[in-house]
C-alpha cells in the first residue's frame, strides 16, 4: 500500500521526504522490520521508540513515524505526527483496510476484572456451534475454535488487532470476540473500533500500578462499553449498576443478568456437588435449566453471560442450554491436571485478590483433605494488594508455599516480604524457585489434598528482569511426577527453606 493511503485521515506536523513510496508491512518493534516496512516510533513507558530508529532503518525499514524530529537518518522518509500511540490505531485500520472489513461481521468485547477469558471460551463455543467466529483472550487468538497465535497482553497492540480482524475475515467469521482490557481503551488500542456488543463482568481492584485510584480504572472500563450498542451488565456488581445509570444516559441498549439482584435475565442456582452446578435463567418469566461442570458461582455468572449475549444474537437458549455443559474451560482455569498418582492437582490464573477469595472458596469448599496453596505476586504491578493477598491465601488454605510468580525487574525478596507482611499465620513457607515449590506441595500432599498453584494458568513464562524464561507449569508438573519412584514418593530433595 502506497504510504500516502495509510496517512489518511492524520494530520502530520512535518512530512521529510516523500510519501509516494510503497510500503510492505507496518511494525513497532524495529528487530520485526524487514525491508520497505513503515516503522512507528512509539514513546512507551519503559522504552523510547525514538532509540531504536537507526535499527529499524538497517533491518529495511523505508519510512518513519514519530514525534521526534531530531537525528533523522539521511534519506529516508521521516513523518512527525502529535501522538504516534494515538495514531497506531487510524494507521492499522487504513493498511489493513478494517472499516469495510466490519461491514462483513461483528465485534462483541468483554470486559471486567475477572471472568474475561472464561466468558469469551464460553461465547466462542456456543456462537461456532452455528457461524464461523474467532477470538482474541489472554491465552491467545483463535478462529473458528483452533488456536493461531500466542498474545503477550491481554489485549494486542492495535496493528495486531487491525491484522486480525483482516484474517478472520478472510477466513469467513462472521464474528470477533475480543477480550479488552482497561489499558487498551487508555492506550488507544481500540480506536476505530465500535462493538455490537460489551459484556461487563465486574470490577474490583487491580491494575492500580497503572491507574492512581479505582476512579480512573473504572473510567477506563466505562469508556469501553461507551463504544458498544448493546451493553450486557452484571448489576450484582456495585460498579456494573453504576455503569447501567450512565449508560443509560448514553442511550445505549441496556441488558442486566444476576443472581441477588432484580435483572432482565436472572439467575438461580438449584444445585452444586464437587463436580457440577446447576442453575435456571430466567427470562421474560420462562426458565431455562443450565448445568455447567465448574462448580463455582463464578463461572456461573460467566456462562450466563456468554448465553444472554448469543440469545441477543438470535440463538436458541433451550439448543445452548444442552450446548453447554459440554464447553471447553480455557487452559489454565481452575485447569485440573490428570496424573497416575490420584493427585487433585488444579492450576489457575488468578492474580486478583478477588479472584484469589473466589478460587480458594471454591476449591476449600469441594475439597475432602487439606488445601495446599502455590502462589505469588507479580513485579512491577500494584504492590498495595500484596499483604491481602497474602491475608487471604493463608486464610482460605491450610498450607501456602509464597513463590516467584514474573519478579521482572523487581527484588523477589521485597515481593514475598510484602506478602506476608499480611499473613497472621503461620501456615506459610517461603520458596523462591517457582518449580521447588511446586515440588514441594507434591511432596507434602496425601491423597485426599488439593494441590492448587496460583497466578499462571496459561502462561508458559517467567519472567526476570526483562527475560521471559521458560516455564510451563503443566509440563514442569508431569516432569516433577515422572521421578516418583514405585511407592509414589518423589525423590527430589526437599526444599529446606520455610517459614
Amino acid at each position: 500500500m502506497r504510504l500516502e493511503n495509510i496517512l489518511l485521515g492524520l494530520k502530520p506536523k512535518k512530512v521529510i521526504g516523500t510519501v509516494d513510496v510503497d510500503i510492505k508491512g507496518i511494525c513497532i518493534n524495529s528487530k520485526q522490520c524487514k525491508k520497505d516496512f513503515l516503522f512507528v516510533a512509539i514513546k512507551g513507558y519503559d522504552k523510547d521508540g525514538h532509540a531504536y530508529i537507526n535499527e529499524a532503518v538497517k533491518n529495511g525499514a523505508c519510512a518513519i513515524l514519530g514525534e521526534d524530529t531530531s537525528g533523522i537518518p539521511d534519506d529516508i522518509t521521516y513523518i512527525c505526527l502529535e501522538d504516534t500511540r494515538k495514531d497506531l490505531a487510524r494507521i492499522a485500520s487504513n493498511f489493513y483496510q478494517t472499516e469495510e472489513t466490519l461491514e462483513k461481521l461483528f465485534i462483541a468485547c468483554i470486559t471486567g476484572t475477572n471472568g474475561k477469558s472464561s466468558t469469551a471460551s464460553i461465547l466462542s463455543y456456543l456462537l461456532n456451534s452455528k457461524l464461523k467466529c474467532s477470538m482474541s483472550t489472554s491465552t491467545g487468538m483463535y478462529i473458528g475454535g483452533e488456536k493461531i497465535n500466542n498474545n503477550v497482553n491481554t489485549t494486542p497492540d492495535a496493528l495486531q488487532i487491525h491484522e486480525f480482524i483482516k484474517k478472520s475475515s478472510e477466513e469467513d467469521c462472521k464474528a470477533i470476540i475480543l477480550e479488552t482490557s482497561a489499558q487498551a481503551s487508555t492506550l488507544h488500542r481500540i480506536d476505530n473500533l465500535h462493538f455490537k456488543y460489551g459484556i461487563f463482568t465486574n470490577l474490583s481492584p487491580e491494575h492500580l500500578d497503572f491507574y492512581n485510584n479505582m476512579e480512573e480504572y473504572y473510567y477506563a472500563k466505562k469508556s469501553i462499553l461507551e463504544r458498544c450498542d448493546t451493553c450486557i451488565v452484571n448489576s450484582d456488581d456495585v460498579y456494573g449498576r453504576r455503569l447501567i445509570k450512565h449508560l443509560k444516559e448514553k442511550n445505549r441498549n441496556i441488558i442486566t443478568y444476576a443472581i441477588y439482584n432484580h435483572a432482565d435475565y436472572e439467575i438461580n442456582i438449584n444445585y452444586e456437588d464437587s463436580s457440577s452446578i446447576e442453575y435456571e435463567i430466567v427470562y421474560l418469566k420462562n426458565k431455562y435449566n443450565f448445568r455447567i461442570n465448574i462448580p463455582s458461582e463464578a463461572w456461573v455468572y460467566n456462562s450466563a453471560a456468554a448465553v444472554i449475549l448469543a440469545h441477543q444474537q438470535g440463538y436458541n437458549i433451550v439448543q445452548m442450554a444442552n450446548l453447554i455443559q459440554y464447553a471447553m474451560l480455557p487452559n489454565g482455569r481452575m485447569e485440573k491436571i490428570a496424573n497416575d498418582y490420584d493427585l487433585n492437582i488444579i492450576i489457575d490464573y488468578a492474580h486478583t485478590l478477588k479472584a484469589y477469595r473466589t478460587v480458594l472458596r471454591n476449591v476449600k469448599k469441594n475439597s475432602i483433605g487439606r488445601v495446599i496453596s502455590v502462589f505469588g505476586c507479580g513485579g512491577e504491578r500494584d504492590k498495595t494488594n500484596r499483604p491481602n493477598i497474602g491475608k487471604c491465601v493463608s486464610e482460605l488454605s491450610d498450607i501456602c508455599i509464597i513463590t516467584d510468580d514474573n519478579p521482572r525487574r523487581e527484588n523477589s525478596l521485597s515481593i514475598i516480604g510484602d506478602i506476608i507482611s499480611g499473613i497472621d499465620n503461620r501456615n506459610y513457607a517461603i520458596i523462591q524457585n517457582r518449580k521447588e515449590a511446586i515440588n514441594f506441595a507434591l511432596n507434602i500432599a496425601d491423597e485426599n489434598d488439593t494441590i492448587i498453584i496460583l497466578g499462571k494458568g496459561h502462561e508458559k513464562y517467567q519472567i526476570i528482569n526483562d527475560e521471559y524464561i521458560p516455564f510451563d507449569e503443566k509440563n514442569i508438573i508431569n516432569e516433577i511426577l515422572a521421578l516418583r519412584g514405585k511407592n509414589g514418593i518423589n525423590n527430589i530433595k526437599k526444599p529446606d527453606k520455610s517459614s
